[in-house]
């Protein structure tokens, strides 16, 4: 008995050693089967990881092209440079060409493995005009690119344009639209390439690794889409933004029309106003809407004032950061701050100098130190020479940058007459800025006045207000987009009677010419600045108290114009303005809400008042790197199937 129960126990044994046998036989086996499908996913992962870091290289390789020079497509340097493949980046580590429209990088990581991007705006259509890429030219056989990705850069236009798709097997685009790219954006697809295929990888051979059998099974590739505009510029339809209020009843357009005309190719421009819009008398003289928040409290003779949602008008006002704003500073030429008063000095004048800051009234007494010609710049200006003075005339011009200086309290900038001297000469100062190749830009921490006509081209700022007569013809230089940037409000005040009367004599009591562009009258002559593209269709009669300004106007207080005289036919100048009017009466930077401080008016006291909507300036705002450089924002970005 105890015999069979041993033999029965050791049966036992061995039937439980054979199943863990089999069972560890089959997990072995189990594991040996999935070792090279897990090992082949890692490096998948592995390679595919490295397409993708590829392709974000390439988003963000496009991104500072694009921030650096808003026209950038692909090819080099310009809009339109001689064709041909042009090097870009050669280092050790990156790689990029741009040869007509079609970017190629490649990458060289530590461990000596490739990695490569490439995108294209080329068409490869052979230079066809159905549709048309805007090149002239293919790019080398060595850079084509087989692939149905486009990009596109619609940032210069202000309309929007048709997107394609190209053909996956040639690479050339398919002429039937896909969709549509707005104004003022840009979308870029680049495609990302991994993996040990591209091992012998330069920028002029990745598209035959790309259709060789022997190379391409052992590429990986990843796309990614990206959509980026201009600081939100997109969502600007407006000329004239109120922040509170447009007009009311203490100032209001006068006798006359206020007139809103469109740049070719843009849609029919609103006027904003947060709160109500009104005309105490004229007519407003377009179709384009008027937007309120307040409809029964406006009145806009010639058209009926639409209410629209707050929040919906706040992402229509134009928020221009400090960062965007082309200023100069202390590393420019620089001017003490103070008070600068034009006195009659035998035949000329001098500038008496009060370090002081201007309290609206011109100072008496003895000043602090006097301004007599060249021999006493050293005393009022140093670190370059970018602003002088002529003093047998009574005007300053500026070639480039110039920071008002403060003198501890003292950070403002006045340029003043002495009332006497102006009565009894009819003249006034000027202060021209000349484009000289450089952005000319008066700075100041403080607020700035000039009793007298800017003329030119270039830029004010001011941490503070900004302060000038009528009688002006003013715009922002071709590189910048700020014509006058305001920390507070913006005042346009009227010239003295006398000096209209006076200048009215000079051009025998009013000219009665189609306005131009710009359109001023300099203190001592009453010429006009000569610039004749035509803004408007239906002219007003010109006369010594106009002011014309072109640029982006931006103000985070108020807004004031008032032209008036009872020495003119209509008892006022009439103004104009080409580009953007803000008056945004917050701080963008602190993420304000439009009207956030209680202010954003804007009032304007004219015989008439014409505003002509060009966004092409909204294109410029500063931000890159470059004198075209822009401030992108990314708008959207994801893995593209």
């Amino acid at each position: 008995m105890v015999r069979k129960a041993r033999r029965k126990v050791r049966g036992i044994v061995m039937v439980i050693a054979l199943l863990t046998l089999l069972v560890i036989t089959m997990m072995v086996g189990a594991v040996a089967t999935a070792m090279p499908v897990q090992l082949f996913a890692a490096v998948h992962g592995g390679e595919t990881q490295a397409a993708l870091l590829a392709a974000r290289s390439g988003m963000d390789y496009a991104f500072s092209r694009l921030q650096e020079n808003r026209m950038w497509m692909g090819n080099g340097d310009g809009a339109t440079p001689p064709p041909g493949a042009r090097q870009i980046v050669n280092t050790p580590q990156l790689q990029v060409v741009e040869d007509e429209g079609n970017v190629i990088g490649v990458l060289v990581h530590l461990d000596g493995t490739r990695s490569a991007f490439r995108m294209k705006f080329n068409y490869q259509n052979g230079g066809s005009t159905s549709p048309d890429d805007g090149f002239a030219n293919d790019p080398a056989a060595t850079h084509k690119i087989t692939n149905s990705y486009l990009c596109f850069n619609n940032i210069p236009q202000s309309v929007t344009i048709p997107t394609y798709q190209a053909n996956s097997s040639t690479g050339v685009v398919v002429n039937t639209p896909t969709g549509d790219l707005a104004k003022f954006n840009a979308s870029i697809q680049v495609e990302g390439l991994g993996g040990p295929g591209l091992a012998t990888a330069t920028v002029d051979n990745i598209d035959a690794l790309m259709s060789s059998p022997a190379t391409r099974s052992r590429i990986y590739t990843q796309h990614l889409g990206g959509r980026y505009n201009v600081s939100g510029s997109s969502q600007i339809d407006s000329v004239v933004s109120a922040a509170s209020s447009f007009a009311g009843a203490a100032t209001a357009l006068v006798g006359g029309e206020f007139k809103v005309v469109e740049a070719p190719n843009t849609s029919l421009p609103k006027l904003r106003s947060r709160a109500t819009a009104n005309l105490t008398s004229g007519m407003y003289n377009t179709t384009g809407e008027v937007r309120v928040d307040d409809e029964s409290g406006s009145s806009m003779p010639g058209t009926t004032p639409v209410q629209e949602d707050a929040n919906l008008q706040d992402s229509h006002f134009l928020r221009v950061k400090t960062a965007q704003v082309q200023k100069a500073t202390a590393a420019d030429t620089r001017i003490k701050a103070g008070t600068y008063v034009w006195r009659q000095a035998g035949s000329g004048y001098k500038l008496d100098y009060y370090e002081q800051n201007f309290n609206g009234t011109v100072p008496t007494g003895a000043p602090s130190d006097t301004f007599n010609g060249p021999g006493d710049y050293s005393r009022f200006i140093s670190n370059g020479s970018a602003i002088s003075f002529d003093f047998s005339q009574m005007a300053g011009s500026l070639t480039d940058k110039v920071y008002v200086n403060p003198q501890g309290s003292v950070t403002d900038m006045a340029i003043v007459i002495e009332p006497s001297v102006q009565a009894a000469l009819g003249q006034r100062p000027t202060l021209t800025f000349v484009d000289a190749g450089n952005s000319s830009i008066l700075s100041s921490p403080g607020n700035i006045t000039v009793q007298g006509s800017l003329d030119g081209f270039g830029g004010v700022t001011s941490d503070r207000s900004i302060t000038f007569q009528g009688a002006s013809a003013f715009e922002t230089d071709p590189e910048n987009s700020i014509c006058v940037y305001a920390g507070e409000d913006v005042n346009i005040n009227a010239i003295p009677d006398t000096v209209i009367s006076s200048l009215t004599s000079l051009v025998g009591g009013g000219i009665g010419m189609g306005m131009g562009k710009k359109v001023g009258y300099q203190g001592m002559g009453g010429m006009s600045m000569g610039m004749a593209t035509p803004v408007t269709t239906t002219a007003f009669a010109a006369n010594p108290a106009d002011v014309s300004m072109s640029g982006i106007i931006y103000a985070l207080g108020d807004f004031n114009v008032n032209l008036s005289t009872s020495l003119l036919p209509a008892n006022h100048g009439n103004f104009y303005m080409e580009g953007v009017l803000t008056a945004f009466g917050g701080n963008p930077d602190a993420g304000d809400l439009p009207g956030a401080n209680g202010k954003g008016h804007v009032n304007i006291r004219a015989a008439n008042a014409e505003f002509y909507f060009d966004p092409s300036y909204l294109e410029q705002l500063q931000g890159g790197g470059g004198a075209n450089g822009i401030l992108l924002e990314q708008v959207g970005w994801n893995i593209i199937p």
